[in-house]
């Protein structure tokens, strides 16, 4: 029986993966994690209930969006956390390399970008710190291989893990109902779906919001405002560039205004992978800007490590 050679690679990087980051996440106690960890290790005990376990789960990581929580309490108890999440993050790898090998149509950079991709600072931290929002671009990926509902319906199970992946749904949205060539009627409806399905998780999670919205205001963080927002829409306009496509402007533009309020430490992730896909997509490979960002942020991950190995926290010791 022949093997495609996406799913042969999509393996052999998810094995990887599994190993390096199960040991790395041994290590990573401080910081996100010792928040994630308290809330695997002390929201669920003997005779405790679902509405004090999600209290619980408010308290220890000031969140209300749904699915991580369920996902966490189905597998309390059957497996340790670091070997739950490291499963996690084998699947993810395996549905982007599967993704990549979809949309990249140059052979020869390929495994170049791939490498790249999976030494990647943003992708680090998602295999290591980010768990909501890993879990979450792990619906987003598997919506992207459905049509119709499916795909409508794992887009909201994405939003309700983590609702910042909105920023990213809307430009898949707004290139599918801008490019297609589909009668007008149908671009309605497509729309009219989105936005219903959009604007019913954001009434769900309206008051995680608003208090995501009030703690950052808060917070003293360089990286908010005018800064902020200069550095995410770099990653805007270098897609504009590469790509020559004003929908990506177009698409872009919330995410470097929620990198304002919510400064471009958060949002400037969401920006990275919107830049990137975007040339992947439309190019079918990697540009030389592309290149040497993804250069930049390999080679930037190697500090993280080296924090997470010292200090057992990415972002250093504190």
């Amino acid at each position: 029986m022949k093997v495609r050679k996406s799913r042969f690679y999509a393996t052999i990087f998810a094995i990887v993966a599994y190993f390096i980051s199960g040991f790395l996440l041994k290590r990573y106690t401080k910081g996100d994690q010792e928040h994630y960890r308290e809330f695997y290790n002390q929201c669920f005990y003997d005779g405790s209930v679902v509405w004090q376990e999600f209290f619980c789960y408010q308290i220890t990581l000031g969140s209300t969006e749904p699915v991580y929580f369920y996902i966490v309490k189905i597998f309390h108890g059957l497996i340790a956390k670091d070997t739950l999440i490291a499963i996690a993050n084998s699947i993810l790898v395996f549905l982007i390399t599967i993704l990549i090998f979809k949309y990249y149509k140059n052979t020869i950079t390929r495994i170049i970008f791939l490498f790249l991709v999976f030494t990647n600072f943003y992708l680090i931290v998602l295999l290591l710190a980010a768990e909501r929002l890993k879990f979450s671009f792990i619906f987003l990926i598997v919506a992207l291989f459905f049509f119709n509902i499916k795909k409508i319906v794992f887009f909201a199970i994405a939003m309700l893990t983590h609702v910042q992946i909105a920023l990213m749904i809307a430009p898949i949205y707004v290139s599918k109902i801008l490019e297609d060539d589909m009668k007008l009627w149908k671009k309605v409806i497509v729309a009219s779906l989105a936005l219903l399905a959009s604007g019913g998780v954001f009434y769900v999670m309206q008051e995680h919001i608003i208090s995501k919205f009030d703690a950052y205001k808060l917070d003293d963080d360089s990286s908010t405002g005018i800064i902020g927002a200069i550095k995410t829409s770099i990653f805007i306009i270098l897609a504009v560039i590469s790509t020559r496509k004003f929908l990506i402007l177009l698409s872009g533009l919330p995410i470097v205004a929620l990198s304002y309020f919510l400064g471009a430490d958060r949002i400037g992730m969401l920006a990275f992978i919107l830049y990137a896909a975007s040339v992947i997509y439309y190019k079918g490979r990697m540009d030389l800007p592309l290149f040497i960002v993804m250069l930049y942020f390999s080679y930037k991950s190697f500090g993280f490590i080296l924090n997470v190995l010292n200090y057992g926290n990415g972002y250093g010791g504190y």
